[in-house]
């Protein structure tokens, strides 16, 4: 190779090198947030057609939160359950740590309530 092309070369590369670095911080003054802030519990309507109602939007929410943590737990989800006269296990229970205990201890509640009101599941 004559030295004119490896100039030319070099040169190329620097340059592509320089757009590229121009390039990314373009990119970095606009931040964008990859994550979807979708609910928790996800019930698609593309099978049904059918529309949701807000209430259940927000119920979903309510027992979405009730499972991260047993602050919103105790605000939110236990009055509802009380409101419902819940027997299950998550009535008046106290503080249980992690989330597969915490929605085990939900479940359980939901099917009670559904057994006594006679709701096939």
């Amino acid at each position: 190779m004559s030295g004119a092309v490896v100039v030319g070369l070099v040169v190329a590369v620097a340059f592509v090198a320089y757009a590229l670095q121009v390039l990314s911080r373009q990119l970095q003054r606009f931040p964008l947030d990859m994550r979807r802030a979708d609910a928790l519990i996800d019930i698609s309507t593309r099978l049904t057609g059918s529309v949701r109602p807000a209430e259940l939007h927000q119920l979903q929410t309510v027992v979405a939160n009730a499972i991260l943590s047993d602050a919103a737990y105790r605000a939110e989800l236990q009055p509802i359950l009380d409101q419902l006269g819940a027997t299950g296990p998550a009535a008046g229970a106290g503080r249980v740590r992690g989330r597969s205990r915490r929605s085990e201890r939900i479940e359980q509640t939901i099917a009670d309530l559904e057994d006594r009101w006679g709701i096939p599941r």
